[in-house]
């Protein structure tokens, strides 16, 4: 089994208000992608490094509500309260060779795979991704979504817009937690674990080099 980073995912109440709030932050435009018919969302795409990328999602009002809630937690009230106050990060996700494998050795109860499809104008993307049922996130995103790629890697044909992600920290007040399901899934490296104070809120952070330098986008405001 390898497991590898694979993508930021960055949420906002419409696809628009994302697109605009990281151009003006980072200052790239990134395209929008495509349409997930499963979940009722829609997405806009950019290349990172090689095999990474960076992922604003939306509810896609062209479509009406999935048969199950939508992923990334999306339908949970309070996360969609933050995300009407700011566009935000939501979660990170890594790429595995083996999901089944990934999952049985996690130490945090991970869903089994969810089969997912897009079509593109590169051909058919195709992927298992954890989801569990009322679509939450794994500890409210600060573990990652796991994904398995049963297509070729989309990044290689996503633009390339001068961005690169430099670092990934993750705040918690329980830091020997989050590492033993981090490194009961070999993704420990990943990321840098700094401990908050008890009962602070966790969160997490990501630095990205753009066109406007150094800009450090959060998980909370």
């Amino acid at each position: 089994m390898k497991n590898r980073f694979d993508h930021l995912v960055f949420c906002s109440t419409t696809l628009n208000e994302g697109i605009d709030y990281i151009h003006k932050v980072l200052g790239v435009e990134i395209p929008v992608a495509g349409v997930h018919t499963k979940m009722g969302t829609h997405n806009a795409v950019m290349k990172l490094n090689d095999n990474t990328y960076f992922e604003i999602i939306a509810i896609d009002p062209n479509q009406g509500p999935p048969d199950r809630p939508r992923w990334f937690s999306m339908d949970n009230s309070s996360d969609r309260l933050a995300t009407l106050n700011h566009p935000r990060l939501i979660t990170w996700v890594v790429n595995t060779s083996s999901l089944d494998e990934c999952i049985r050795r996690s130490s945090y109860p991970y869903p089994a795979g969810f089969p997912m499809s897009r079509e593109t104008k590169n051909g058919r993307l195709e992927w298992l991704i954890t989801v569990a049922e009322d679509g939450t996130l794994p500890a409210g995103g600060l573990l990652p979504t796991l994904i398995q790629w049963k297509s070729p890697h989309p990044a290689a044909h996503m633009p390339e817009l001068g961005c690169r992600l430099e670092s990934i920290t993750i705040f918690h007040h329980n830091t020997s937690w989050l590492a033993a399901h981090l490194e009961s899934i070999n993704c420990h490296e990943f990321v840098t674990l700094i401990k908050l104070p008890a009962n602070s809120a966790p969160y997490f952070e990501v630095v990205i080099r753009s066109p406007k330098g150094m800009t450090t986008l959060r998980s909370a405001y």
